[in-house]
């Protein structure tokens, strides 16, 4: 069960498939989405971020767009401006193994309380770490059909985004791994 603290929208789903992933991984371990009465214990998962969309994902370096040489301008009759060439995306993840949680007790663990509650007799562990992937945003090039606004229109910054989300998954897959193969 993952849940979302991020200023993304899109990020705790492919958190859930990773480490559903690894899990299935695991002969005699059955996983069960969402809460169920029968399990030992439930996996909680907290995706964060800071508050503010521009430190969730950080520029590092820009690129300016400007007029062409000779010709029709890609921007118009604009001045020339910065559009972000390279960022990186911070998120932090927190994973709580709950023995036999009640329903309260999660939405305790997964609200700002939680942190304050990680020795609990019921808490088996409670592990956070930081997930940071840089990317570059590149820029779409389709002169030889005559696009001129591509440039800017076209910069690709979404798609960039979730493969980055995509790839600190897989990073916080391995890190659960590794933190199974430590704990047990």
């Amino acid at each position: 069960m993952f849940t979302n603290q991020t200023t993304l929208p899109f990020v705790s789903s492919p958190m859930t498939k990773e480490i559903f992933l690894l899990l299935s991984e695991y002969k005699g371990l059955r996983v069960y989405p969402g809460i169920n009465k029968s399990t030992d214990a439930v996996l909680l998962g907290i995706v964060g971020s800071t508050n503010k969309l521009d430190q969730t994902i950080k520029t590092i370096s820009t690129t300016t767009v400007k007029a062409l040489d000779g010709g029709e301008s890609a921007i118009g009759a604009r001045q020339d401006f910065l559009i972000p060439k390279e960022s990186t995306l911070n998120l932090k993840l927190t994973l709580i193994l709950v023995k036999k949680p009640l329903k309260g007790e999660l939405e305790v663990l997964s609200s700002s309380l939680g942190k304050h509650v990680s020795v609990h007799p019921k808490v088996i562990f409670y592990e956070s770490f930081d997930l940071t992937s840089t990317f570059e945003r590149t820029r779409f090039n389709d002169s030889d059909n005559g696009l001129r606004g591509h440039e800017v229109n076209f910069t690709q910054n979404r798609g960039k985004v979730n493969r980055a989300v995509d790839d600190v998954a897989k990073v916080a897959a391995t890190k659960f791994k590794e933190l199974i193969l430590r704990a047990f």
